[in-house]
Formats: C-alpha cells, structure tokens, sequence
C-alpha cells in the first residue's frame, strides 16, 4: 500500500486479532492506541460524547463502529477525558504488534510503502474464548469467529500451527462445524 499523508480511523483488528505492520519505506507512520486496561473508560467516554444518530444506527454499540473502522477522534479528545493514551512512531524497516483487542489509530507523515497482517497467538485463544459471546452475531466477518477459533484450537491440539489463504479457509469442510 503506497500513502501520503493519509489516517486510519481508529478500530479493533478482525476477531481481536493481533497485527504485525511492517514499514518497508519511506515517511514514518505514527500509531495512537488506547492501553487495555484503558478501554472499558474509552468505550464510555465514546458512548457518551458520540453523535446519538450514529450510536443509535450501531445499536448503541460503539464495538460495533471500532470493527466497521467509523470513528476517528484525535488523541487530545480521549486525554481530555482522562482516558490514557500511547504514541508509537514507526520508522522505515521496523515493525509494530498490536495486542489483540486493542483499540488504534494512526496517520501517515508523507509517502510510505506498509504492509501488515492479522496474526493469532497461542494467548489469543484465551482472548477469543472470554469474548466470543460479545462478538456473536453483532458483526459480519469473512471468517466465521467459532470457526476459526476451532480450527486454531484444533491444529494447535495437533502440535501444529497453521496459516493459510483463502483457498485453504475455503477447502476446509464447514460441515464439520
């Protein structure tokens, strides 16, 4: 992906995944993430700042606008509130790891070449298990969350751990689930 100057709104990974980005280079990126610890606060302060039409098209799920990518607030709006906040800058040849679940932005100072991908740890099992009820049915994915929680959980059994495309997403038999 080449950007100048572009964001990205603040969202939550596909399934709480981790993310791994790589800067490969050009202008730095600067990313802005609220700590876990932080994100029953942000989730609340978003809940009572936000639009109420917006909240309301979402069900009054602010998880909801944070998977669909909808909001963008600047950092000063979630420290005016108290809410912590961090500052990471990327640097060409370094990379950056998302926690699973954690809630970030960012922009880009100048023209760049990126590229990232969504990981699942052995850790984030135990994330997916605590918040698959809450995820359930709320969001459209490409991958169905039990799905791929059952596949990881059953390869890992294995001994093995796995990555694929979408063709091996594809020839798995969705009978078995």
């Amino acid at each position: 992906m080449v950007s100048v100057g572009s964001h990205f709104s603040r969202h939550v990974e596909d399934h709480h995944l981790q993310s791994v980005s790589y800067l490969q280079s050009g202008a730095s990126k600067f990313w802005i993430f609220v700590p876990r610890s932080q994100v029953p606060k942000m989730v609340r302060v978003m809940s009572e700042c936000m639009d109420p039409v917006v909240l309301a098209a979402a069900g009054r799920d602010v998880w909801k606008l944070l998977a669909q990518k909808a909001i963008l607030r600047p950092a000063s709006f979630f420290l005016a509130h108290g809410v912590r906040v961090g500052f990471h800058e990327i640097k060409a040849g370094e990379i950056v790891v998302t926690g699973y679940g954690v809630s970030h932005n960012g922009f880009n100072a100048g023209t760049n070449v990126a590229s990232a991908v969504r990981i699942a740890s052995t850790g984030w099992l135990v994330h997916a298990i605590e918040h698959a009820a809450h995820w359930r049915g709320k969001i459209g994915m490409l991958v169905s969350f039990e799905k791929l929680l059952v596949l990881s959980a059953l390869k890992l059994a294995d001994g093995k751990w796995w990555c694929g495309d979408a063709r091996f997403y594809e020839e798995c038999n969705p009978a078995e689930f």
